[in-house]
């Protein structure tokens, strides 16, 4: 009987972390419905580029008419990646790849903006209407997210990217994950986003960098890491670099130090 339970049990995690994940490919969002069919109740709707699990592919077989195209594809039973809703949806509107895949780095990503969400904002600045806050994500390869990041002002944003670097000499720390957001209005605009993955898979974030360059070489802030020149052994040094010249030698000047004790950040 016990071994029943157990083979029971090992199924059902198999069936839940086995799932097959999709995302939303149609611009204007795709329906939920109740039931398996077009004329069933609609309980919900999911935006463009949304993570689905796959929960049963049915052979019932759909097509649907898109500015003279049809698309062909079946019903397919499905929840979100919250688990919130839960129904069927066309297939013909699913994808295996991310459809708002942006920069990656490892096993990293950044999601982007879609345009439909940048038609409707730039709609709502004609009209004077306000705009909800643009967000895009940092995810890893299970597609979860691990970080949002909003964009300030569309008009001036530029392009968001991201690298992983490994870190020694940070204790129970494995690597640093820097993402930045680049705005080019009369002078560019960083801002520089930098995590801490630990050795529990978690993040920690350390103070965000904005720099601004206007013109020529100009002093700039950054992170110095242990085993990085003027580095110190578990912590973080904020420098302000001044690049070299022809007419002058460039200049590292420690601006704040941060220690780290193998779980939390602080500042000296």
């Amino acid at each position: 009987m016990k071994k029943n339970i157990l083979v029971y049990l090992l199924l059902c995690f198999c069936s839940v972390y086995g799932q097959e994940i999709q995302f939303v490919n149609a611009p204007n969002g795709l329906i939920i419905r109740e039931n398996s069919n077009i004329n069933s109740a609609r309980i919900g709707k999911l935006n463009f580029g949304e993570r689905v699990y796959i929960l049963q592919k049915t052979n019932i077989k759909f097509e649907f008419e898109d500015n003279g195209t049809t698309i062909t594809g079946f019903w397919n039973k499905i929840k979100d990646f919250n688990g919130i809703q839960k129904g069927f949806v066309f297939s013909g509107f699913l994808t295996p790849n991310v459809p708002n895949l942006g920069d990656t780095a490892e096993k990293y990503y950044l999601t982007t903006i879609p345009q439909s969400v940048r038609d409707k904002y730039w709609k709502n600045m004609s009209t004077s209407n306000n705009n909800e806050i643009l967000t895009f994500h940092l995810r890893n390869n299970k597609h979860e997210n691990l970080h949002e990041f909003s964009i300030s002002n569309l008009e001036f944003y530029e392009n968001s990217s991201v690298s992983v670097s490994t870190v020694n000499n940070l204790e129970n720390v494995l690597k640093v994950i820097i993402v930045e957001v680049n705005y080019d209005s009369c002078c560019s605009n960083h801002y520089s986003t930098y995590l801490l993955l630990n050795n529990k898979e978690n993040l920690i974030e350390i103070p965000q960098i904005k720099n601004m360059h206007c013109d020529g070489p100009e002093p700039y802030k950054t992170y110095i890491f242990p085993e990085e020149e003027n580095g110190e052994e578990n912590k973080i040094l904020l420098a302000k670099i001044t690049p070299k010249t022809k007419k002058e030698e460039g200049k590292t000047e420690i601006l704040k130090k941060y220690t780290w004790n193998g779980v939390t950040l602080s500042e000296n």
